[in-house]
């Protein structure tokens, strides 16, 4: 578990004074305990290493329901729409799939542009690693937090709990929508916090710290 369920910066050392404790006589109670609270405190270490990327991805994902508005907006008047729709089936199909994934990538990752740009400013120098997985990374948690987005907002409304109000480009203006904190555009910030976090997770340098035993 603490070799699969921790981040990449774990300390080795941990696992092997657990085991030398639980031979020591320790029970299986103290030896179960102390392996979660080294993955959670491995995990929070790693969380605090990185809040300065976490919560710029926070700001940033703030922006994403006017990119997404903005988009709604520019594509009802744009011809490639309308040449995607005419293709037959499924080629029509896969051609807007992967408009949409261009367009929700493109966003996350000016984003993280933006913000390797101003740790330029602020640093001089920043070191960035494994861009190709950081990207992966980026589109599988965009995809994950979309469809959990959308199977969560689907039950709640089969149940009755709310109704989920549409929003059109005549709704609401690109500053309008930034303020909105209604729950469409909550489903918007949450994806697209998601897919920033996880691209400026990968790029982030790592540090190696050791997790203390408890008593």
């Amino acid at each position: 578990m603490m070799a699969h369920l921790t981040p990449a910066d774990r300390d080795e050392a941990v696992a092997g004074d657990l085991l030398e404790h639980f031979r020591a006589g320790r029970s299986s109670g103290w030896y179960w305990r102390q392996v979660i609270v080294a993955i959670a405190v491995a995990w929070g270490q790693s969380v605090w290493r990185r809040r300065a990327p976490l919560l710029f991805a926070a700001i940033w994902s703030l922006l994403s329901p006017a990119w997404e508005l903005f988009f709604l907006n520019r594509s009802r008047h744009k011809p490639l729409i309308g040449a995607i729709w005419r293709l037959p089936f499924p080629l029509s199909t896969t051609c807007d799939f992967a408009l949409r994934v261009f367009v929700d990538m493109f966003f996350i990752w000016f984003g993280v542009l933006v913000y390797v740009v101003l740790c330029r400013i602020a640093f001089g120098k920043i070191e960035l690693r494994r861009p190709w997985i950081a990207l992966s990374a980026s589109i599988v948690a965009f995809a994950v937090a979309s469809l959990g987005i959308v199977a969560i907002v689907g039950a709640m409304f089969a149940m009755g709990y709310f109704r989920v109000r549409g929003v059109g480009g005549e709704t609401f203006t690109l500053l309008g929508i930034v303020e909105d904190l209604g729950i469409w555009t909550f489903c918007v910030r949450f994806q697209y916090f998601a897919g920033t976090a996880a691209a400026l997770w990968f790029l982030s340098p790592r540090t190696r710290t050791g997790v203390r035993l408890a008593a």
